[in-house]
């Protein structure tokens, strides 16, 4: 789980250095309960797209399995994901939960 990153000292010779990063990518997706609010929430329909996505990178250990690095995240993308449709936060969902978040997203990953 390392980025090598290779720095030309003067020609013809390199020093390389690793660093680790310990990032995972979170790929988020509306799904259906999310369109429905989206629509509701702005008096208009949203466009319910496979195209519409957001993409997260966050810390990651390389001992946190992907689900606890969900868990540990998924407040911080909720409102994210709801501020980009309606800033208005009266009209957000009063209980953010995981389970929620689970029926209205859905999450991949790719830890390096």
């Amino acid at each position: 789980m390392c980025l090598l990153i290779i720095m030309p000292i003067k020609a013809g010779e390199f020093q390389s250095t690793t660093r680790s990063i310990n990032r995972a990518a979170i790929v988020v997706r509306p799904q259906s309960p999310w369109f429905d609010w989206a629509a509701f929430s702005r008096r208009w329909a949203a466009c319910r797209s496979d195209d519409l996505y957001s993409v997260y990178l966050v810390e990651a250990d390389e001992s946190e399995s992907p689900d606890q690095i969900l868990r540990r995240n998924f407040a911080a993308i909720f409102e994210e994901q709801l501020t980009s449709w309606h800033l208005n936060e009266d009209d957000w969902p009063l209980r953010r939960t995981f389970t929620l978040f689970q029926r209205w997203f859905s999450a991949r990953w790719s830890i390096w």
